[in-house]
């Protein structure tokens, strides 16, 4: 029964990568550390690692969730995450981006909770970060009065851009929780001993006396004491465990965001920055904690130096745009090789091959597949912002000439 009751969640090996395919800041070519006792799998594949190996993992993330606080089905939506990323694997890793790990986190998202170089593939520390972001999504979602099919949305799209990430939570995520709350409500019975899951219907004689959720809710007073730690740029409290940092309220005045404002939108503008690359003045990457503070507004100077605008700080209309144009041709590598689950996608591949046989038929059908995809979506919205100052400015002498038309 102790292994058993792994089995409907242990995932198949999906499909790789061509080399062709792999991006120069992948992790799909790195190798795997193969030391005793360390969970490892057995390539970079989705889905690619022992039913053993993958149900230590399963463990490892039910742990980081007891320890947060979490419910059993907030438990079974990091479960269902987990599985839609990398398949249990711990290893697995994206060929076209840096994204990798049990959340596939690209490499700023990874450093903002916790993974790095050294730890990067450490089952543990994969689970941590993986429930922390989780939690942040969930407080998201909940702050904008949305559903919890929003979390995966929020994890795979962002905080503010949308790249069909509620479409793919309703269909792959959703569908998994009432049978993964069962699971791990289930495993929490084999824990204590017991031998099926509780029955909420009405207490049937054997079923253990508490559920998961019962005990979770016992050991939440030792959990939230108030605490102090460096979070973001100003050290802000919060209750470890919890996650309940209380939202802040925003400052910002007449769509312009600058230092010392702070709520939603600011969080936004990080985790914008963040996706982006662009850090503080020392190349580190920023928090996104809703507080515009020094090392934001150092991020902001240097994304507009590398778009040509003038540094101020300062985030107006064409801040705004230069990020509206960059942020989706940074996203369109990943949608361009890699589905859900991991699987690689096929738009751009028969663009391509319809224009070296240069059958036109072919190649007007790839053009109208590759603009209802995602990846031709991405393209259009970065075809489609608003031009920036400096780009009116240079587009002027062309219009008074009569050359723009």
């Amino acid at each position: 029964m102790q292994d058993e009751i792994y089995a409907d969640l242990i995932q198949r090996k999906g499909g790789a990568y061509r080399a062709e395919l792999v991006a120069q800041d992948s992790h799909y070519l790195d190798p795997i550390e193969r030391r005793e006792g360390r969970l490892a799998g057995n390539s970079r594949i989705w889905g690619d690692a022992s039913a053993e190996v993958q149900s230590r993992v399963i463990d490892h993330l039910l742990d980081a969730s007891r320890d947060a606080g979490l419910g059993a089905r907030d438990t079974a939506h990091v479960l269902a995450i987990a599985r839609i990323e990398s398949g249990f694997n711990p290893d697995a890793a994206a060929g076209t981006t840096s994204a990798s790990g049990l959340g596939q986190f690209v490499r700023d998202t990874g450093i903002a909770y916790g993974l790095t170089d050294q730890n990067r593939f450490d089952v543990q520390s994969q689970a941590r970060a993986l429930v922390a972001h989780y939690l942040d999504n969930r407080e998201l979602a909940t702050r904008r009065g949305q559903d919890e099919a929003y979390i995966y949305k929020y994890h795979h799209d962002g905080p503010s851009l949308d790249f069909g990430g509620l479409a793919l939570s309703e269909d792959k995520v959703m569908p998994l929780l009432d049978g993964y709350t069962r699971f791990v409500e289930a495993r929490f019975v084999l824990e204590q001993g017991g031998d099926r899951a509780p029955d909420h219907g009405g207490g049937v004689p054997g079923a253990v006396a508490e559920t998961f959720d019962d005990v979770i809710q016992a050991e939440l007073p030792r959990q939230s004491d108030v605490v102090r730690h460096a979070d973001g740029e100003h050290g802000e409290q919060r209750r470890m465990g919890t996650h309940d940092l209380a939202p802040a309220q925003s400052t910002a005045a007449h769509g312009h965001l600058r230092e010392n404002d702070r709520g939603e939108d600011v969080r936004a503008l990080q985790s914008t920055l963040i996706e982006l690359g662009f850090g503080d003045a020392h190349g580190v990457p920023l928090q996104s904690d809703g507080v515009f503070g020094p090392r934001t507004g150092e991020a902001v100077r240097a994304l507009q130096r590398a778009h040509g605008l003038e540094a101020d700080g300062i985030v107006g209309p064409d801040t705004r745009a230069a990020m509206d144009r960059a942020l989706p041709l940074e996203r369109a590598a990943s949608l361009a090789g890699e589905g859900v689950d991991g699987s690689p996608a096929a738009p751009l591949e028969a663009l391509l091959a319809a224009a070296r046989t240069g059958d036109q038929a072919a190649l007007r059908e790839a053009l109208s597949d590759l603009s209802k995809s995602a990846i031709g979506q991405v393209f259009h919205a970065a075809a489609s912002a608003p031009p920036t100052r400096e780009e009116r400015a240079l587009a002027a002498p062309l219009q008074q000439d009569g050359m723009q038309r």
